[in-house]
């Protein structure tokens, strides 16, 4: 089956880890998350390069240069969480209509919340909604712990059709780096060594540093000159002078490590299911319906009151799936995340050319059809400048080792990436020989003993450059 993830559009400086949640919602209050995993795209606008960047505990990014922009999509699968939404229905059946009221209570952070039901035949009107454009839409800015109401007055008997909602939930979320910021160490000599140690913050940024010193010695010996633990302050600077008797010349050691603690803005978004695609940024709110077993006279008897039966609401499913059904779920459902939104043509066919070593087939080549947009993608990592001939027209995927401006950044399979390093693959090639395995996608590569072991792996090769 076809598999298309269609794309809220969010710009990129709202957030820099997304959570994504799929949603169905019943009219009983209960819902159903199926799926629940993360995203992180980040931009780095910080005005100098990141090292060591971590986010929260769910993923780690090498180097993120000035300016450029990671997204791992998708990072990391979860357990499912629900949502601090509560929707439910009561209803009440007239002799000539009946009345449903939905109740919504927002337990979390304040956030705005649309309902939107397309309009239906058992419709008379609605109470505290509005009716447009072929939609009935009930739409409210609700505060922590707020309860709001909507009435749908429809016809005795009804079948009120599936609604969307949509809404999202921030929260900060825990961002740590590294930056360049200037050390020095100057040695000098009277009657005793000297050594003048200095460390100086010169970002934006506070920043949290732990320095120890120490001397070296020919004969294999080090002392321990200081450990400390400090904060500088953005402009604050860090001194120490220190003395030692030694007849042998002293080599000064200094180590820093600054780690900057920041926080970026975690959006937390609904989503659901539909003929095989992934709707983003809107949750499924069952419909239910109601059908009398026989129908009451227009007009009831003196001292008789109108009718209150309660029609029964549908519920979640009660069946827990099985592991296997789990797994087959996840392998049919293909994920891929961009922010921000690109349209996916409905029909985009290009022919697409991987070329064999000649050494190992002759002159062969392969051409791959690939009838829409997001099925076309190249594995590079940063050094390979062709990849930039088809990012145009190409997903450009990358290891997080050796992340691309302009590319997608997936975390590879651990267990291939260290079998590769221990037959003598460089980290940046080993990532990318695994991250080609696991997104199905031709390797751009330079040196042709990379080459020949992602082939012996299956993987299609793009042999380019100086061959080494």
């Amino acid at each position: 089956m076809r598999v298309v993830l269609l794309l809220l559009l969010i710009a990129a400086s709202q957030a820099c880890v997304f959570e994504i949640r799929s949603a169905v919602f019943y009219p009983n209050g209960t819902q159903e998350i199926s799926r629940d995993w993360l995203i992180v795209d980040f931009e780095n606008s910080y005005g100098y390069d990141l090292f060591d960047v971590e986010f929260g505990d769910i993923a780690h990014v090498p180097v993120i240069k000035k300016g450029e922009r990671v997204r791992i999509d998708p990072y990391r699968i979860v357990t499912p969480q629900n949502f601090p939404i509560t929707i439910s229905a009561s209803t009440r059946v007239f002799a000539d209509r009946s009345e449903i009221e939905y109740s919504v209570t927002n337990l979390g952070n304040s956030t705005e919340i649309e309902i939107s039901f397309p309009a239906f035949s058992d419709l008379i009107s609605c109470e505290n909604c509005e009716i447009s454009n072929g939609s009935i839409i009930f739409r409210k800015i609700l505060e922590k712990n707020e309860t709001a109401n909507f009435r749908l007055i429809t016809n005795r008997a009804f079948s009120v059709p599936d609604a969307t909602i949509g809404f999202s939930y921030d929260e900060p979320f825990s961002l740590n780096f590294t930056a360049n910021i200037p050390v020095s160490v100057v040695k000098g000599r009277s009657d005793k060594w000297m050594g003048f140690f200095n460390v100086t913050n010169t970002i934006d940024r506070e920043i949290e540093v732990r320095a120890a010193a120490f001397a070296d010695f020919q004969n294999g010996s080090r002392t321990e000159l200081f450990k400390e633990t400090f904060v500088l302050k953005k402009g604050e600077n860090f001194s120490r002078y220190v003395e030692i008797e030694s007849e042998e010349v002293p080599i000064f050691i200094f180590k820093i490590s600054a780690r900057v603690s920041d926080f970026c803005r975690l959006k937390i978004l609904p989503a659901y299911e539909a003929e095989g695609r992934f709707i983003i940024g809107q949750a499924l709110l069952k419909g239910f319906s109601y059908h009398p077993a026989f129908p009451l006279p227009a007009a009831l008897p003196a001292g008789l009151p109108p009718s209150v039966e309660t029609p029964v609401l549908p519920t979640p499913p009660t069946t827990i799936p099985t592991p296997a059904t789990t797994a087959k779920r996840e392998e049919r459902i293909s994920l891929e995340f961009r922010i921000p939104f690109e349209r996916v043509p409905r029909e985009l066919v290009i022919p697409y050319f991987v070329a064999m070593f000649p050494s190992f087939f002759g002159l062969f080549f392969v051409t791959v059809f690939f009838p829409i947009r997001s099925r076309r993608g190249v594995v590079a990592t940063r050094d390979q400048e062709a990849a930039r001939i088809f990012s145009p027209r190409f997903r450009v995927y990358c290891p997080p080792s050796s992340p691309i401006s302009f590319g997608i950044v997936v975390e590879p399979d651990g267990d291939i990436v260290s079998a590769l390093m221990e037959n003598g693959i460089p980290r940046n090639y080993a990532e990318a020989i695994a991250v080609a395995a696991k997104v199905k996608k031709p390797l751009i590569v330079e040196r042709e003993d990379v080459a020949r072991i992602a082939l012996k792996l299956g993987i299609p090769v793009i042999l380019y450059g100086k061959h080494r």
